[in-house]
């Protein structure tokens, strides 16, 4: 879920800290996610969605001290707002 929330503070401008590459690395793994086209079809019970998982462990391995500092500066930045309220 922080991905998703990553990808929306990105989109709106509130949150640029992130290298290309990582950025590109978590929306290349959603697009795969929520399209129909797999490696493996998710519609073979028990095995289809085995690539999914094994790409978003592997993409979250990839990105972690990315994701981490970006949940720093979630919490961070949701205090602050919380403050100025």
């Amino acid at each position: 879920m922080a991905c998703l929330r990553l990808l929306r503070a990105y989109a709106s401008g509130r949150y640029k800290d992130i290298p290309w590459g990582s950025l590109v690395s978590i929306i290349a793994t959603v697009i795969y996610f929520v399209m129909p086209f797999d490696l493996i079809p998710d519609f073979l019970l028990g095995v289809g969605f085995i690539d999914d998982a094994a790409l978003i462990g592997w993409i979250l391995g990839s990105v972690k001290s990315d994701i981490d500092r970006f949940i720093e500066w979630e919490s961070t930045s949701s205090s602050l707002d919380e403050n100025s309220r």
